[in-house]
């Protein structure tokens, strides 16, 4: 487990907005689940506020190889990109279970994320062994037209 002591001012809004939303559904189950996407795209908003030195930070949680083109690929699909790294640092998942969860049923976002979104994530699921996603997301970005020496 992850211990974070100190999250960016802008996470901590982000969190104060989603706990406020949720705090209002929390007595109406259906409006409830009519809202997850409204709450997923507050969150996903918080991405362009992301700094450099975030991203690098919690690049140390994870086995990337090259840093250099995990960088490039977050500058171009920053939201999407930075939805995954935030999901795989998150100190209560562990990041293969998670991989394997997607790997079971992708989620629509990532799916339908940029070509360098699910680029990084596939090659974050081979370092976790869910191989069966990280085929899918690299077929399907090569049917979108990713060049193949882009991954």
């Amino acid at each position: 487990m992850r211990i974070v002591t100190k999250l960016p001012d802008f996470q901590v809004a982000a969190f104060g907005e989603i706990l406020a939303r949720l705090t209002e559904l929390r007595d109406n189950p259906v409006e409830t689940l009519a809202r997850v996407d409204e709450i997923a795209e507050i969150t996903r908003a918080t991405a362009a506020n992301a700094s450099l030195a975030e991203l690098l930070q919690r690049l140390r949680l994870l086995p990337v190889i090259d840093r250099e083109a995990f960088v490039q690929r977050w500058h171009n699909a920053k939201a999407a990109v930075w939805a995954i790294v935030v999901a795989l640092t998150n100190p209560e998942e562990e990041p293969d279970q998670l991989l394997g969860q997607w790997q079971a049923d992708p989620p629509a976002w990532l799916v339908s994320a940029p070509l360098d979104a699910r680029i990084v994530a596939a090659e974050l699921a081979i370092a976790y062994s869910a191989n069966r996603l990280a085929a899918d997301l690299f077929a399907a970005v090569a049917a979108d037209g990713a060049p193949r020496r882009q991954f």
